[in-house]
């Protein structure tokens, strides 16, 4: 079903491809495509040369962003992981609030948009051991920054839907984000590499190179590695579907007609994606992601002081118990 549905919409929308002669319709859309994705991606990731690796100016733009921010709010991510956790229980939830889905359930949805290719399947770079200590620093760098959504502004779309009266509470508790997604998985599944020592096998990456280090230990991982990569596949796609309806609705309306607009063309794309080869896939979503953060942070950079005003009145009402715990 797969492939007929793959080949249907590839005879519609790409008609001379039909006749494609070698690699079959998948290679036919690959080659269509490419010529497209490929400026885009070399635009947006466009990088130069340091201690042997190549460092994307647009992963200096986001780490240059986070040491900002984080010295400008005096490390708030420290100072306020109690309590995120608190606000994650429910500690400070009240069930009168206006709003769809509770603490927990939105950093779900944004973790589950970034969970998966960025953090199991690609938490080791084994070109950057080539590059020294300083290579190895920059691909950890690197990975940090493209494994969670930090500076893009992606997951406040799912924190704007949460039962509350205090924005604030979305942004303390979207800094659990980071640490799970990189600091838990990426350094949880790198060590394993490093350890088992699957990183020197040659001609492995990505996932095969995670599956490899767990099945060293236990020979039915790669089974539940699958399962998992499977979900995670899955749950990216729901979230990131739910992102672009809200950003679709946004710009055309609330409407049903919008509404199944979107849906169909999303359909339609997860075809397609689903028919071409992996790479094109995978630098084509990560040049969009990352594009984003251009707009974003410079948005942030603009709003530093009303922000900064905002945590400040909303950490003095949780000091001075005006802000109570409903549980």
């Amino acid at each position: 079903m797969h492939k007929i549905l793959a080949a249907a919409t590839g005879g519609i929308l790409f008609p001379s491809l039909a006749f494609a002669q070698e690699g079959g319709i998948d290679q036919a859309i690959s080659n269509a495509i490419k010529p497209i994705v490929t400026p885009i991606v070399d635009t947006i990731f466009y990088s130069v040369p340091v201690a042997g690796t190549n460092f994307p100016l647009i992963v200096g733009w986001l780490i240059v962003a986070a040491i900002i921010f984080t010295v400008y709010f005096r490390f708030i991510q420290f100072r306020a992981f109690k309590h995120a956790i608190e606000l994650v229980r429910g500690d400070y939830a009240d069930p009168n609030d206006a709003g769809e889905v509770s603490h927990f359930q939105a950093l779900a949805t944004a973790l589950s948009g970034t969970v998966g290719l960025g953090n199991i399947a690609g938490a080791f770079a084994p070109e950057a051991v080539g590059g020294g200590i300083v290579g190895v620093l920059i691909q950890g760098l690197k990975r940090a920054t493209f494994s969670n959504e930090a500076g893009v502004g992606s997951a406040p779309i799912a924190h704007s839907a949460v039962r509350t009266k205090e924005p604030v509470t979305e942004g303390i508790v979207a800094l659990l984000e980071p640490f799970i997604d990189t600091v838990v998985i990426c350094t949880m599944t790198a060590l394993v590499i490093v350890v088992t020592g699957t990183y020197q096998i040659d001609g492995l990456g990505g996932v095969g190179i995670t599956s490899a280090a767990f099945e060293s230990a236990f020979s039915w991982f790669p089974y539940v590695l699958t399962l998992a990569v499977l979900l995670f596949a899955f749950s990216t796609m729901i979230a990131w579907s739910y992102y672009g309806l809200k950003a679709w609705t946004y710009l055309f309306g609330e409407s049903k007609r919008a509404d199944v607009t979107f849906k169909a063309i999303f359909c339609v794309f997860v075809v397609i994606g689903a028919s071409i080869q992996l790479g094109p896939v995978i630098d084509f979503s990560d040049a969009m992601f990352f594009a984003m953060s251009i707009a974003n942070i410079i948005g942030l950079y603009i709003l530093l002081p009303v922000v900064k005003k905002e945590v400040t009145e909303y950490v003095e009402k949780v000091r001075t118990g005006v802000i109570v715990k409903h549980a």
